[in-house]
This record gives structure tokens, C-alpha cells and sequence, in this order.
């Protein structure tokens, strides 16, 4: 239960999983930017245009820079949802029922790091 836990342990855990998924997008986002050839197999597998591999990627690279800005945290993990649920469909859609469950979680613990970091969030209006 994240209330019963102390102010430290939410805050050193809230990092950790934030951490974890800035990388996880950057390393994500990268090959998506640079195209190596098996990313291009893999969109042309998924008969999805090169150009939307691109601007995926640059927003794995966003999310991946801006979850650590308090003011733009939320944001981020909006657009993390948008990604990693558009990554669950296409996979869904190409019978890739496997590979499904990287994107939940990555939004799980997009959704975890939010909440666990809503106490150190400034509102802004």
C-alpha cells in the first residue's frame, strides 16, 4: 500500500521506477530513430508507415526526457500511455499476443511512477 509507506521508501522507489522507464524509452526510441534494417522489417511486417517508426520513436525519446521534469511529468506519461497502448494494438493485430505485455507494463509503471510521485508535484495552473 503506497500509503502506508514512508515518504523515503515512496520517494526512492518513485525514482527507481522512473529511472526504469526513461531508459527502457530510450532504448526503446533510439533504433526507432536511427532505422536498422530489422525495424524497418518489423513496421513493413506490421504494414505501418516508415514515417509514423520515426515520430514514435521521437516521442519514446520525450518521454524518456521529460518524465524527470516535475511541471511536464504527467504529460509524459500521457503520451507514454499513447504509445505503449498503439504498440499493444499492433501487436494484438498481428497476432504477436506475447508481445502484448511489455507495453502494459511499461504503462503500468508509467501510471505507478505518477502516483507515487504526486506528493513532490507541484500543481501547475
Amino acid at each position: 500500500n503506497c500509503k502506508t509507506m514512508s515518504p523515503k521508501m515512496r520517494k526512492v522507489l518513485a525514482w527507481v521506477i522512473t529511472v526504469l522507464i526513461a531508459v527502457w524509452m530510450a532504448v526503446a526510441g533510439i533504433p526507432k530513430i536511427l532505422g536498422p534494417e530489422e525495424m524497418l522489417q518489423a513496421w513493413d511486417k506490421w504494414g505501418l508507415p516508415y514515417w509514423l517508426m520515426y515520430v514514435v520513436g521521437a516521442g519514446e525519446i520525450l518521454v524518456a526526457l521529460t518524465i524527470f521534469i516535475p511541471q511536464t511529468r504527467k504529460y509524459s506519461i500521457m503520451l507514454l500511455g499513447v504509445l505503449m497502448i498503439g504498440a499493444a494494438v499492433t501487436h494484438v493485430m498481428n497476432e504477436e499476443i506475447s508481445q502484448v505485455v511489455s507495453p502494459l507494463i511499461a504503462l503500468f509503471m508509467g501510471v505507478l511512477s505518477l502516483v507515487l510521485h504526486k506528493s513532490e508535484t507541484p500543481e501547475v495552473e
